[in-house]
């Protein structure tokens, strides 16, 4: 089982029994797949969460993300999301190369806690 790591807990969405997270594909995000939640705090620290299950994935351009998922999601509208996700993901890569906001997919998650 994997780590779903968090630098910010936004929307207090970690304290909830199912929550959100968009990120950059990935083989494991599968329904059904069990992820560890983590926050990442200053100086090292970690706050670990219940395991929790995926029980919802979608894949979205950046541009066609509707606002009710980013505000579910950050709490944010849509176009402080957007540049929430551009500043995030401008130095990651998909498959070798710089990750492309036009042609490159983010994933919609969502997950429930396990009892």
């Amino acid at each position: 089982m994997s780590t779903l790591r968090f630098s910010k807990n936004w929307n207090n969405k970690l304290d909830c029994d199912c929550f959100t997270t968009i990120r950059q594909p990935n083989p494991y995000y599968k329904i059904g797949n069990v992820l560890y939640p983590v926050l990442e705090l200053a100086n090292q620290k970690q706050i670990g969460y219940r395991s929790a299950t995926i029980i919802y994935t979608k894949d979205y351009l950046l541009k066609d993300i509707p606002e009710h998922i980013c505000q579910l999601d950050t709490g944010l509208p849509k176009h402080k999301f957007d540049q929430l996700m551009m500043n995030f993901y401008k130095n990651k890569t998909v498959h070798g190369r710089p990750w492309n906001v036009d042609t490159d997919p983010l994933t919609f998650i969502i997950l429930r806690k396990n009892i």
